[in-house]
């Protein structure tokens, strides 16, 4: 099993382009099955006309934009999709262009988030179980564009277990709507601090419906994130 680092001179991905536009950027991207999370950094101007392109593509792929953030350093845009398929699936196939994910999942291996862009440059950590896999995977990317491994090194041992992240998607693509928004609030509110300073009554009150509901909406979130975590819980304390 090794650890791979690569770059690709992605030819006609959009957010390739994106960074061409802007060389003095690293824009940085994580995706699960319905939320995708941008992170642009660098100088002030810059990273607003970013955002804005940004947003561009997240209305053309018919996307939603959840949160936008900045603070003179960073800026952030949170987008949801509409629909079952992520954004950035949705841009490459705008564009009809080939992804680099989708190209990693083929041949069995594994990419570790976030994927980042830099001067006309995709970056990307994966892991390859094996290595006629990982030799597989660069011939194809090297049809999409200019590739080069930036570090490989063999993982043992308990470096396994670090390398591994907590996939997004894992942990709340079984969440509804509804339980995630009593979730975040009940967070945001109080109501997990020790001792709480809100009760589940109050929440309830203040979205305007039925006590029960709203507490039944944050009992099976808290279930379902939790059963989410069990195997991450059991891999960290047995390894």
């Amino acid at each position: 099993m090794h650890e791979i680092l690569f770059k690709i001179k992605h030819n006609g991905c959009p957010m390739n382009e994106l960074s061409v536009r802007h060389p003095d950027l690293t824009i940085s991207q994580w995706c699960s099955q319905r939320v995708d999370v941008f992170e642009v950094r660098g100088e002030d101007s810059e990273i607003r006309a970013a955002l804005d392109d940004l947003k561009q593509l997240v209305e053309q792929t018919h996307g939603r934009l959840r949160c936008e953030t900045f603070d003179g350093v960073n800026g952030t845009i949170v987008a949801m999709a509409s629909g079952p398929k992520c954004l950035c699936s949705k841009i490459m196939k705008l564009a009809e262009c080939p992804s680099v994910s989708d190209a990693v999942e083929k041949h069995r291996c594994l990419e570790l988030p976030p994927i980042m862009y830099s001067g006309g440059m995709e970056h990307h950590r994966i892991v390859a179980f094996e290595e006629e896999d990982a030799k597989h995977l660069f011939k194809e990317l090297d049809k999409l564009g200019s590739t080069e491994i930036a570090m490989k090194k063999r993982v043992t041992g308990n470096m396994a277990r670090d390398i591994f992240t907590v996939s997004l998607s894992r942990l709340f693509s079984d969440l509804t709507d509804k339980q995630t928004t009593a979730l975040i609030e009940a967070l945001d509110n109080g109501y997990y601090k020790f001792p709480r300073t809100i009760t589940v009554g109050k929440l309830a009150a203040a979205k305007g419906v039925p006590r029960t509901t709203y507490a039944d909406h944050v009992r099976k979130a808290e279930r379902k994130v939790l059963q989410s975590l069990a195997p991450f819980l059991r891999l960290h304390f047995t390894s």
